[in-house]
């Protein structure tokens, strides 16, 4: 009768989980969809703020570029307008609010292009035709009210107000489906609480095999033995064999190789950016990926191949009897590309990746502590190299490593010993040429290695820490400087780059405001330049980082824009007041076409945003020329000035002499 009873219980429990799931999944496909359709939409929506504000800059410059040209040629020249989108149709849910907010950016958008068209054929009849003193007003005031109507038509400000509007749908959804999840959660504990207690009840009234007691000890201790064996040799998390087992299994394939001449490969694995999941989306989700890279991994090798978890994000593949290098890469090849491919956690796409350190057995070493070792440097090697990618184990390596190390070791006593100096490079505005500040650099003379450059030394200064005390004694002296200028009558800006290493370190408002008070400097001619690779982090404690630190009125900057990832909105979420685009896209301005529309469509994503846009790497008067026509207001590179001691700045100021360009140079 009892049995009876739990087997209605479990059966009624069954059934509501199964109407759980069909309830849920469809919910789930759902806000996939309507969460995709956001992404795309808001893709489509800054795509076509770039495009239009590109046009509008095209032909307000039209209006005073082309004058000596016929019409004929001027209407074949102009940009064509962007006709107003239905946007409600890429978004498959009926939100009135959202639609009225989309039709409203589609007016604006194209209101402001006929705007700017009318004012530019305005213009070009004031600049061309010979009017009448009467007419010449007329223009002059209808042409006064068209610039006051474009003003106001204000994209940035209708493009704020849908992603707004979406940011809010899309916590909706969230919250909604954190509800259903925990119903889920509390229906499933029941049915496996209800379970655990049933057949713990039928172990309390089984009968007791009193024939052979010395057995029934045997039969209860075997699966106690298993699970504890389990425990001890595999990651409870991602059922793999864990670091033991890989070591044991590890030593056994170098004897079978020896002694059947084979060769084996050791791939070290590290995820690439997976503590910005951990980070932003909690140690729970963080844990969810690693089992589901775990599942991925597994369908990479053979079932005769070993893949153990390291440790964190750490994976180990121990390949048997391979026949070249090249079946080596084969498998680190085909890893890469599965742990490339997006992960779906916490309803949004995770994308990863990972660098891969190869070593070969007999090739590389014979014991396992060194085979993975070879297989970390490679890894370490792979992953400065740019990530996402594999590198075999070399001896340079090794030697690399001693260098590194004999690197740091110099390094911990260079600041004692004052090795280490500041250089100054002169930051001007593209058209007047007046220098508006310095941005500072720090140098390493050695006394026996001579002067080791900051690509060398700043990395081991990241990795080691020391970039703590390093960075916090370039703060101090760089503003140390600019009060001196300040006091002299030059109120300069002066640049100094902040790392996220630095705040991981300590660096925050506090100490930064110790310093702005120990030198009584204003905070609001000091820039902090910070690396896109900091946006991608985006979690709500680096954002609150700097939002404090921008709260004492300092500016912040991204330093070497367009060479990471950035999205508009990682822009919009971050307190930045500056970019300063790449000498990567300055260098090739002069030849390559591709860098000139790159630099264009930053230059009016930066004007959409209300960002101030510094370029670096400017060598030539025709880069100069260029930057200028396209917009970019502030400038710095070796053809105003290279970097240069603080002693030689006041002699530089005094026999620098600005050249002004011409609006048409």
């Amino acid at each position: 009768m009892l049995r009876q009873k739990n087997n209605l219980f479990l059966a009624l429990l069954t059934l509501f989980f199964l109407a759980g799931i069909i309830l849920w999944v469809p919910s789930q496909f759902s806000d996939h969809r309507q969460i995709a359709d956001y992404h795309f939409l808001m893709g489509r929506l800054y795509q076509d703020t770039i495009q239009i504000e590109k046009n509008i800059t095209e032909q307000l410059l039209n209006a005073y570029s082309q004058d000596s040209f016929s019409k004929q040629d001027r209407s074949i020249q102009a940009p064509m307008l962007l006709k107003p989108r239905d946007y409600s149709s890429l978004i498959s849910n009926n939100d009135p609010k959202l639609i009225k907010l989309l039709d409203n950016f589609s007016h604006i958008a194209h209101q402001k292009q006929l705007t700017a068209e009318h004012i530019k054929h305005i213009t070009q009849r004031l600049i061309q035709s010979h009017l009448g003193i009467a007419d010449y007003f007329a223009m002059t005031y209808q042409l006064d009210t068209l610039k006051a109507e474009f003003y106001e038509l204000d994209l940035t400000h209708a493009l704020n107000s849908i992603d707004q509007h979406i940011l809010d749908q899309h916590q909706k959804i969230m919250r909604t489906n954190k509800l259903l999840y925990l119903g889920f959660v509390g229906l499933l504990t029941s049915i496996f609480s209800a379970l655990f207690l049933m057949q713990r009840r039928q172990l309390t009234t089984a009968p007791l095999n009193t024939s052979d007691p010395e057995q029934s000890l045997i039969d209860a201790r075997e699966p106690l033995e298993s699970v504890f064996k389990h425990q001890a040799y595999y990651d409870s998390l991602t059922e793999l064999p864990n670091r033991t087992l890989l070591m044991d299994r590890l030593d056994v394939a170098i004897r079978t190789a020896e002694r059947d001449y084979q060769t084996i490969a050791v791939m070290f694995i590290d995820l690439d950016r997976f503590k910005n999941v951990n980070d932003s989306l909690g140690h729970g989700t963080g844990d969810e990926l690693l089992s589901m890279v775990s599942k991925r991994l597994k369908n990479c090798v053979r079932e005769s191949d070993t893949i153990a978890r390291f440790g964190g994000d750490e994976f180990v593949m121990l390949l048997h009897n391979i026949s070249s290098e090249s079946d080596a890469a084969h498998v680190a090849d085909k890893v890469i590309h599965t742990l490339s491919a997006p992960f779906q956690l916490s309803g949004r796409e995770i994308v990863i990746g990972a660098s891969i350190g190869i070593a070969l057995y007999p090739n590389d070493d014979d014991s396992p502590d060194n085979l993975l070792r070879d297989a970390d440097l490679a890894m370490y090697r792979a992953k400065q190299s740019g990530r996402n990618q594999f590198m075999f184990f070399t001896k340079s390596l090794q030697e690399h490593a001693a260098e590194l190390m004999e690197t740091e070791q110099h390094l911990r006593n260079a600041l004692e010993l004052n090795q280490l100096s500041l250089h100054f490079q002169p930051l001007v505005r593209s058209r007047t040429g007046r220098v508006t500040g310095f941005e500072a650099l720090l140098r390493w003379h050695h006394p026996t290695l001579g002067n080791i450059p900051p690509d060398k030394f700043i990395p081991v200064a990241e990795e080691s820490g020391l970039i703590g005390s390093i960075g916090e004694w370039v703060l101090d002296t760089a503003l140390m400087h600019a009060k001196n200028w300040h006091n002299q009558g030059q109120k300069l800006y002066i640049s100094v780059n902040l790392s996220r290493r630095q705040l991981d370190l300590g660096m925050n408002d506090k100490k930064l405001s110790a310093l702005l008070s120990k030198h009584q400097f204003d905070p609001s001619y000091l820039v902090l330049e910070i690396t896109e690779s900091l946006l991608l982090d985006n979690s709500d404690t680096t954002v609150i980082r700097l939002e404090s630190i921008k709260d004492l009125g300092v500016h912040l900057a991204i330093d070497d824009f367009g060479t990471g990832y950035s999205s508009l909105s990682y822009l919009k979420r971050f307190p930045i007041d500056s970019l300063k685009i790449d000498k990567e896209f300055v260098r090739d301005l002069t030849s390559d076409s591709d860098d000139v529309e790159l630099v264009t469509a930053i230059i009016a994503m930066a004007r959409s945003l209300k960002l101030r846009l510094i370029a670096e790497g400017v060598e030539t008067e025709e880069q100069r020329k260029i930057l200028l026509r396209l917009g970019c207001e502030f400038l710095q590179g070796y053809y105003f000035a290279k970097p240069m001691p603080a002693s030689e700045v006041q002699t530089w100021l005094t026999h620098y002499e600005p050249e002004y360009l011409s609006a048409h140079a």
